[in-house]
């Protein structure tokens, strides 16, 4: 994933490999990879935001009940756009999009499985197959 990311999308996105992100105050998580705006001074990603963010992927084994359940809302009430979880216990791709910060929630989620492709919002050029991203 970072491979591919880091080539198809240089220069339209800064790939971070479990680095802070600040989505509020209080909250502050690593996700396993995220996707963000690039920036003219690539180092003033560090401070980055939810404005800056495009894509945040977790890859979750034992994590999988609380990326879902704690993380997701706290990602959708920082408006994050698009998430992504790795669900490996079950081998599909689980993707949340349109949130909804007043709820908390994700307006809709998408279960894909290996043999399905996806895009990010953010990247509709950047189709990936789950499997890639599974394996």
């Amino acid at each position: 994933m970072t491979a591919l990311c880091s080539t198809r999308l240089a220069g339209r996105a800064i790939v971070r490999i479990q680095g802070p992100v600040r989505l509020s105050h209080f909250f502050e998580p690593q996700p396993d990879v995220v996707l963000l705006r690039p920036q003219a001074d690539y180092s003033a990603s560090v401070d980055a935001g939810p404005d800056d963010v495009r894509l945040l992927i977790e890859v979750a084994d034992a994590s999988l009940a609380y990326d879902r359940a704690v993380k997701a809302p706290l990602y959708a009430r920082a408006v994050v756009a698009e998430y992504w979880i790795l669900d490996l216990q079950h081998d599909r791709l689980l993707v949340f999009r349109d949130p909804d910060p007043g709820a908390g929630r994700y307006s809709r989620v998408d279960q894909l499985a290996r043999d399905e492709r996806i895009a990010p919002l953010a990247f509709p050029d950047l189709e990936i197959r789950v499997a890639g991203l599974l394996a």
